[in-house]
């Protein structure tokens, strides 16, 4: 597991990828799920997002959707 400084915590899920959870969310609430990422053999990080929306979007790096998943949960509070 992987956590990144503040909200988001990333767990490894062997041969799938990342999965990205608003660590401010009870672990039990499924709204704190926050996406999916998955690296291809291109060196990128395909990112499915469950939350705010039903979205997809791709990064050059695991840190970018880290970034990324950081904003949307900002996004959700109104703060980082």
């Amino acid at each position: 597991m992987k956590t990144h400084p503040g909200r988001v915590e990333v767990v490894a899920v062997p041969s799938a990828g990342w999965r990205l959870r608003d660590r401010s969310r009870r672990i039990s609430d499924p709204s704190g799920l926050l996406g999916f990422v998955e690296a291809d053999e291109k060196g990128r990080f395909h990112t499915v997002w469950l939350c705010p929306s039903l979205a997809t979007e791709d990064f050059t790096s695991l840190d970018e959707a880290i970034r990324a998943a950081t904003d949307h949960c900002a996004a959700r509070t109104g703060h980082g």
